[in-house]
Order: C-alpha cells, then structure tokens, then sequence
C-alpha cells in the first residue's frame, strides 16, 4: 500500500470566476461596450460632449485651411468635422488630409477652402453601435476619427485612440474584478 502523496484536508469548494475571451464585449454591460460608453467617459473627463455636438470641434467648407489647422493645433486634435450652416455633416478634414494635399498644391495651402480638402462621404455610427464594430471598420478602413449620429444630428465624434483606451480601462476593471474574486 502506497501512502498518500498529499496530507491536506478536503478544500472546501470556492465558485470559480466566470472565463470571459479576451473580445470587446467580455464581460461589459451593454451599453459600456458601445460608442455611447465612450461618449459618456469622455464627456465625464470633460475630453467630449453629447450635447448635439457643441463640444465636437467643427469648421465650415467655405473657412480656410489655415482656420482649420489652427483648430487642430488650439484643441490638440487630429480632424475636425465640416458642418453646412443647418448643422449637417458635409465631411471631415484631418491632419491626414492636409498633409496628403501639400505635394499637390502650387500655391499657399493655408488660403485654400476647406472644401477642396475635405473627405466626403463620412462613415458614421450611432450611440449604439458596438465598439467591436467601430474598431473593425476604423481599421478595414483606415481611418482614426469617426462623427457620431443620432436621428441626423452630430452628437459626438469618436476616435480610434479613444475606442482603445476604452477598452483598456474596462478590462482593468474586468481583471481586478476577477482578482477580487479569486482573493476574496
């Protein structure tokens, strides 16, 4: 007869945490797996705003180069949306674009309308959107600035830096909830 290898007592049994994959949605409410999280921390930091897009730094097609890239500079941002003089989305005007248009300029580029600069045709999400979803089409895309809609009205813009830090903080909270668990 063999002794036993291990003396302990019979452990007495402790629920194990629930195993989430490492994916945007694990174990977030809904809503903090949304643009509208994002919207929400950002507007909680004083970084953003949801109040139909008065906080989001915007410029008209008609304002120079130069305005807008001073806007850029003064709020340390890397777009800005374009606006028509109702509120609606025209397009969007990044640090990308401006930097794209210099070979092509043969004149000062700070004189030139927004407009001729501008991309059209803006990809936008709502406050529901997932943020998987926001992710995958900023990267299939490869865009960093999406504007957020609601029933036709700007409410906010999300970035991809502003996804990413998002999720980063969820799951430090999702590890140390887990950690709390498993220490008691």
């Amino acid at each position: 007869m063999r002794a036993p290898t291990n003396y302990a007592g019979p452990r007495r049994k402790v629920p194990k945490p629930k195993q989430v994959s490492q994916s945007l949605e694990s174990g977030l409410p809904k809503e903090a797996a949304t643009v509208r999280g994002v919207l929400d921390a950002k507007a909680d930091e004083g970084t953003g705003a949801r109040r139909g897009g008065n906080d989001v730094v915007w410029v008209r097609k008609s304002d120079s180069v130069q305005h807008a890239v001073e806007r850029l500079h003064e709020e340390r941002i890397g777009a800005v949306v374009v606006l028509d003089s109702a509120g609606r989305l025209e397009g969007i005007l990044s640090e990308r674009d401006v930097v794209r248009a210099l070979p092509g300029i043969d004149h000062d580029l700070c004189d030139v309308p927004v407009e001729r600069l501008l991309t059209r045709g803006v990809t936008t999400c709502s406050p529901d959107t997932p943020l998987a979803h926001v992710l995958a089409t900023m990267s299939e895309k490869r865009f960093r600035h999406m504007p957020v809609m609601e029933h036709g009205q700007l409410v906010g813009i999300v970035t991809i830096g502003d996804v990413v830090n998002h999720r980063i903080k969820e799951l430090e909270r999702e590890a140390l909830s887990i950690k709390q668990v498993i220490v008691g």
